[in-house]
């Protein structure tokens, strides 16, 4: 049976709630997911009393600082203890970081003829962690560009009139010690760009690899599942739904991994 370990809801940058996520996977006979909203953990307080034959693993995606050209490195935590306070201590500065960023942008746009209020984000965001693709859903809705992504390409991305960067980003080591402190996995998400750094990620306690993924084709996936068994890592995947929230096509279900792959997963069974 399919898995998708790697989606979004409400409360970060998805367009679904998590009790939607769970009726879709469920309507697609998935056997595990996971929901891994960026630097938040609140969708997992609304999913305490649904009853589904879909198995959640509780889970969590961290935007760390980059290495060398590259500006930022993901981890994935898996098996996470969502009440861990650490863990909540953790992330709770860089959600702080989101909401200080979005504010600069929003001026700068702003500054830039651009009409558009931090309300307006914020009533997209909700109660989730805000980003830069709130921004550009609302960009979108006014009418700035034909899609949710060519508004974030052309007013957000770097270089443009609405960039900013991301300051005091985690170190990967400390967001991975955080993961492993709650009793989890940490994993390297979405490696297209960064698999050149799994050698310094594993000398600081990386544990897994993501090897299914939209941006990742079938070679590199081969390549990335070699790895992960010469280095001796776990490996997960998933669609990295965001729901409507990009205008696009729903992908939940569409990129999976295969039930053996999640068991070694949840024991720890390294290859």
């Amino acid at each position: 049976m399919p898995s998708d370990l790697h989606l979004h809801t409400i409360y970060s940058d998805g367009s679904f709630t998590p009790e939607e996520i769970i009726k879709y996977a469920k309507a697609l006979g998935l056997s595990y997911i996971s929901i891994t909203d960026h630097d938040i953990l609140d969708s997992y307080s609304q999913i305490e009393n649904v009853t589904s034959k879909v198995k959640i693993i509780p889970g969590i995606e961290i935007g760390c600082e980059g290495e060398g050209n590259i500006e930022e490195i993901h981890i994935l935590g898996y098996v996470i203890d969502i009440e861990d306070q650490g863990m909540r201590d953790f992330l709770a500065p860089i959600r702080e970081r989101r909401e200080e960023r979005v504010k600069k942008i929003v001026k700068k746009l702003q500054s830039a003829g651009i009409k558009i209020d931090y309300e307006e984000v914020k009533n997209v965001s909700g109660p989730g962690a805000i980003g830069r693709l709130h921004i550009a859903r609302v960009l979108f809705d006014k009418g700035f560009s034909s899609s949710v992504l060519s508004c974030f390409d052309k007013y957000l991305s770097f270089g443009k009139c609405g960039f900013v960067e991301r300051e005091n980003l985690p170190k990967p080591e400390k967001a991975i010690e955080t993961i492993k402190a709650s009793g989890g996995i940490p994993v390297l998400a979405h490696p297209y760009d960064t698999i050149g750094l799994l050698p310094s990620l594993i000398k600081i306690g990386i544990m897994g690899v993501e090897v299914v993924h939209p941006k990742i084709d079938p070679n590199l996936s081969k390549l990335l599942r070699r790895k992960a068994l010469e280095y001796g890592l776990l490996v997960t995947g998933g669609s990295d739904c965001h729901g409507k929230m990009k205008g696009e096509d729903v992908f939940l279900g569409k990129w999976t991994i295969d039930d053996q792959d999640v068991e070694r997963l949840l024991l720890k069974e390294i290859f």
